[in-house]
């Protein structure tokens, strides 16, 4: 199959390695799709047919890239290759310090979220691809790091002070969002109110965690302190307050 491209790609010519970047396009010729493509070297505008170009993507020093799936850091580069001119390389530093070198078809944009701090309060848009997908979806907590591995799951989110793997723990996810706009669901009871996006820890030590959405047949939210999502059937936060409280909220 063709490849498609679009105006500004940096694409590279296979059969002299000469690069450029893309100018307009695509238009049908008489070998199939061409693309006007403007030479780096003279700034000549040429038309070129897209089966003979290949798309060279360009990385600024200090940028993320994954490589092999994992989460690395551009710290020199793009080399031309003396043997493969249309296949520029960089070197990499890994999370560990660690360096090696990749040609930058191997590369590609590492997930980030835009101005996102560690200790901002994020909803989770994409978790885990592989293990618990969507479990924590939706979900609102405080972002603790990068992630494990770096790569798919770049984002480490904190819920609360238990184990990870739990809603009231820490995962790492895919992708997330700042929460700035909304203000965080809360229920109030006997003059208390409580925030519902967090933890609470009751006298026994158990830290508690409460649903946004589901309700108890009072209407009050429901929780559960040994992980997993809270279901109708789990306690109601007058009843663990009446039994269990008072209740500390816990500070991640």
């Amino acid at each position: 199959m063709t490849q498609e491209f679009k105006v500004g790609d940096k694409v590279t010519r296979t059969t002299t390695g000469t690069r450029g970047t893309v100018a307009g396009g695509p238009f049908n010729g008489f070998e199939g799709t061409y693309y006007i493509v403007t030479r780096e070297d003279d700034g000549k505008q040429v038309p070129l047919p897209a089966t003979g170009l290949v798309l060279c993507p360009e990385f600024e020093i200090g940028a993320y890239v994954l490589f092999n799936e994992e989460r690395n850091k551009v710290v020199a580069g793009p080399f031309k290759d003396k043997y493969a001119a249309s296949r520029p390389w960089y070197v990499l530093e890994d999370e560990d310090g660690c360096h090696e070198t990749s040609s930058a078809q191997y590369l590609k944009p590492a997930p980030t979220a835009e101005s996102l701090k560690v200790g901002d309060r994020v909803r989770v848009v994409e978790d885990d691809p592989n293990y618990d997908t969507g479990r924590f979806v939706g979900l609102i907590g405080t972002l603790a790091g990068s992630g494990s591995d770096g790569g798919t799951t770049p984002f480490k989110v904190r819920f609360g002070d238990g184990e990870h793997g739990d809603t009231n723990g820490t995962w790492y996810c895919a992708k997330v969002e700042r929460v700035t706009d909304e203000p965080s669901p809360t229920y109030t009871y006997a003059g208390v109110t409580y925030d519902l996006t967090a933890g609470y820890r009751d006298t026994d030590g158990d830290v508690w965690r409460f649903s946004t959405t589901v309700k108890a047949s009072d209407g009050a939210p429901v929780g559960r302190w040994w992980g997993g999502e809270p279901e109708a059937d789990d306690s109601s936060l007058p009843h663990v307050v009446r039994n269990y409280g008072p209740l500390t909220k816990v500070t991640t």
